[in-house]
């Protein structure tokens, strides 16, 4: 008992193994990746140059089932767990040349992978019952280029080239190759990105997880690098002077927003910081909650939350409306913590609310929520533009919402 304390203890209180066993991770699903997508460029090759049509189906058949259940789940963890990294380090994401291009790399090969190599290898399996070779051989000009990409990322990660970027440099002279060692953070933040890519693969959910716990802590770290930054603008504050004929009389004194805070905290314990942060989730979820209200009467209308409540193994409506709550409040979080900065002017939330709207009209409605139904993905119904409807509305709702309420938040 002791020893499992003693291992638990220092997990809490030092990120370092976590870290190590991220990267461990990265590096061996990385590795996967390549090795699988190896394998399945060999397998391709084998079935377009054989004369015999059983040998062919046989082939891309099993070259289809390498790429749904093994080298999905390895791009999408080698993705995940970079971002990640990238995310949870002070490498960040732009910061660096080589990261900037590893990162390019990355979403250009998942991309190409999952858009258009797995449906022309569909596309194969299905011509290879009639005896035909079908586009297949696009997959081996394009896997090709996709795996010289990979080790082209495999010795950026080895040699890590070009330092910083010239928009990120911070004046001082020479090329930098590493950020600080230190880790951005928290330890017990590095231990549950460790069981992200876990929970997404073993319960089939198609890299949403994935995506949208780096998206997450990816805005919820701009907006605290934002509010760590010091904004020097002239204030007046009211002061109680304690010295000459006036004593204890106030006195309006000319000084920088950042004094001003500097003075209110040390007269009465409070500073503005300390209450913005749940004030913007406050307000991000009302206004996650207001949309989600108005665009769940539209998808009731049009008889979908059923179909919502699939996601989680059901189909009664009052699940679904549930579900469909609970996922508008965590979009509403994630706006706050993106946008926090600028959302709070009503013009600017509104346009900010529709954008976002759009974006997860893409992630949700054309991705993750059809993946998870085991139907195609990106498919532009009729279902699909009405979606796009009800995600702009929900969308100019949650920006309109949260510019109203976040500014009474905070005056409370």
């Amino acid at each position: 008992m002791a020893a499992c304390h003693l291992l638990a203890r220092s997990w809490v209180v030092s990120p370092k193994r976590p870290r190590q066993l991220l990267v461990a991770l990265h590096v061996l699903t990385s590795v996967g990746w390549l090795t699988m997508a190896l394998a399945q460029i060999t397998l391709i090759t084998h079935g377009i140059t054989t004369t015999d049509p059983q040998t062919r189906r046989a082939a891309l058949t099993m070259t289809e089932f390498v790429d749904h259940e093994i080298l999905r789940q390895a791009a999408t963890g080698s993705a995940y767990t970079g971002l990640m990294l990238s995310a949870l380090t002070s490498w960040g994401f732009f910061r660096f040349t080589w990261v900037a291009v590893k990162f390019s790399i990355t979403i250009g090969g998942l991309y190409l992978g999952i858009w258009h190599l797995s449906s022309w290898l569909e596309q194969g399996v299905r011509a290879s019952e009639t005896g035909e070779v079908g586009p297949v051989g696009y997959s081996v000009f394009w896997g090709s280029a996709l795996i010289a990409a990979m080790v082209f990322a495999t010795w950026l990660s080895v040699a890590k080239p070009w330092g910083r970027m010239s928009l990120t440099r911070r004046g001082s002279p020479g090329r930098l190759t590493r950020p600080d060692r230190e880790p951005a953070a928290h330890p017990l933040v590095w231990v549950g990105a460790l069981f992200v890519p876990f929970i997404d693969c073993f319960a089939h959910l198609q890299g949403g997880p994935s995506l949208l716990t780096v998206l997450g802590y990816a805005g919820y770290r701009g907006v605290r690098s934002r509010s760590r930054r010091p904004v020097v603008k002239r204030a007046y504050v009211c002061a109680v002077t304690d010295a000459g004929p006036g004593d204890g009389l106030a006195s309006v004194v000319d000084v920088s927003r950042t004094e001003r805070n500097s003075i209110m905290a040390a007269t009465s314990g409070f500073s503005p910081t300390m209450t913005a942060f749940p004030t913007r989730l406050a307000a991000g979820v009302a206004g996650g909650l207001a949309g989600g209200v108005v665009f769940g009467i539209l998808m009731q209308l049009m008889g979908m939350m059923p179909m919502v409540a699939m996601l989680v193994g059901a189909e009664s409506t009052a699940v679904g409306w549930v579900v469909h709550l609970v996922i508008s409040a965590f979009i509403g979080v994630t706006y706050a913590l993106i946008f926090a900065r600028w959302a709070d002017r009503l013009p600017i939330g509104a346009v900010l609310g529709i954008g976002y709207g759009v974006v997860w009209w893409v992630l949700g409605a054309l991705l993750i929520m059809p993946a998870r139904l085991g139907v195609d993905v990106f498919t532009f119904t009729t279902m699909a533009w009405q979606s796009l409807l009800g995600h702009l509305l929900f969308g100019l709702v949650l920006g309109v919402g949260y510019a109203l309420v976040q500014p009474r938040l905070r005056q409370v």
